[in-house]
């Protein structure tokens, strides 16, 4: 569980980054990749079957891979 709450952690703050640090928020929405990865390696370590994890790790590797592509093309402000 602590990948799936580090994911959502690092959705949430890329969110709160957006109009601050345009690069954390980047670096961030591609963290949340990582994050799902290691939940989905944790629950198959564990030989755990919880389909709404597994539901929404689905839906967060495509949002982790638009929020980069977007946060990337984002200007840095000074």
């Amino acid at each position: 569980m602590s990948s799936y709450v580090a994911a959502t952690a690092s959705f949430k703050s890329a969110l709160s980054e957006l109009g601050e640090d345009p690069l954390s928020a980047n670096y961030d929405s591609m963290v949340v990749g990582d994050d799902v990865q290691a939940c989905e390696d944790e629950l198959a370590r564990d030989k755990a079957q919880i389909p709404g994890i597994t539901t929404r790790n689905n839906y967060g590797k495509p949002y982790s891979a638009i929020a980069s592509a977007v946060t990337n093309h984002l200007p840095q402000i000074s």
